[in-house]
């Protein structure tokens, strides 16, 4: 069965020499049985992503859990290095002990290469789009100016401006994503009291939602270390995911949390929630839920930016939902001294 499926399937032991290839891997590096199951594998890797692969897959390894990343192997017939998505997972008898990995190594490479036009289109179109909405923007500023305005006339310039505002923020997460794909998402750390932060976006929202109930479940004066602009930027964005979702039951929870070594932040709605197969792909690029029958606006790079920005922190992102009953998005970040 293996041999005859379009892609690489492998096999390793507990401690995670590999034992097993099949038919597809042999045809697609050229190695012989002999190679494939000593050191001589690695060298199919291409060099760049070798070190960071073996770590990772130790990790997996000692910590007995999925193995998921994206790197190049060789193909024998021309040399060229193809990007492959490689996942292993380990199974386990009765009583919880590895007795194997079994796992899978997926050509991607015309994908990757479609998703980088994608991005390079996305990041000029957005750059040549800041010019003439900043020009806009100042035009309906000197229109606003003006004193002998009808009250009519005003209304529509504030709905032009708000307008003008939803456009920056969609271009700025266009841009955002253009600088994550690039490794240029950079921004400075220092000590924030995370709880404030928090009370100071709950504020922001209850007046830009003021149908809805934000509770606030904080503890006090929970110290990390981050930016404040992107950490506020995470928090309202899943502020606002929990509000467009929620279209029924308008009651939203944020809590904040910490034990030991860190710091957990959850928002909580009741709204149409996700199922488990969108909840694997939501922190994904452009990745938009399919399972709810809502019609809501939106790219589908709100939560990818989000989990990008928390992962520059040290932290971790995750989900958790049910469909019609809603869903708890959180995020985990290392704590810090408020002495700094």
């Amino acid at each position: 069965m293996a041999d005859n499926i379009p892609v690489i399937v492998w096999r390793t032991t507990p401690d995670g020499k590999a034992d097993y290839f099949n038919k597809k891997w042999h045809e697609y590096t050229g190695l012989s049985w002999d190679e494939s199951v000593n050191s001589t594998a690695q060298k199919v890797l291409h060099p760049d992503d070798l070190d960071i692969t073996m770590k990772v897959w130790k990790e997996c390894i000692e910590k007995q859990q999925s193995f998921e990343s994206e790197y190049r192997i060789k193909r024998w017939i021309d040399g060229a290095y193809r990007w492959h998505l490689v996942k292993g997972e380990p199974f386990k008898d009765e009583i919880g002990n590895i007795v194997a990995w079994f796992g899978t190594a997926t050509d991607i490479e015309d994908q990757r290469r479609e998703l980088e036009r994608k991005d390079e289109f996305i990041s000029v179109a957005s750059h040549e789009l800041k010019t003439p909405l900043t020009s806009l923007k100042g035009y309906l500023h000197l229109i606003e100016s003006e004193e002998y305005l009808t009250d009519e006339t005003r209304s529509f310039i504030s709905k032009g401006n708000i307008s003008v505002k939803k456009l920056q923020h969609l271009i700025r997460d266009l841009l955002d994503v253009s600088k994550i794909k690039a490794g240029r998402l950079e921004f400075s750390m220092s000590p924030l009291n995370l709880t404030e932060l928090i009370h100071s976006c709950i504020e922001n929202n209850t007046y830009m939602f003021p149908s809805y109930v934000i509770k606030e479940e904080a503890a006090e004066d929970v110290f990390v270390m981050g930016n404040e602009e992107r950490l506020e930027q995470v928090v309202m964005n899943l502020l606002n995911n929990a509000v467009k979702y929620s279209p029924g039951n308008k009651n939203i929870i944020v809590r904040v949390e910490k034990n030991e070594t860190s710091a957990i932040v959850s928002v909580i709605d009741f709204g149409i929630g996700l199922s488990v197969s969108d909840q694997k792909r939501i922190f994904e690029r452009f990745y938009r839920a399919e399972s709810n029958k809502v019609s809501i606006s939106g790219l589908g790079i709100g939560l990818y930016i989000s989990s990008q920005i928390v992962k520059e922190h040290n932290g971790q992102m995750t989900v958790n939902s049910k469909l019609t009953e809603g869903s708890e998005f959180s995020f985990l970040l290392p704590l810090t001294n408020n002495a700094q």
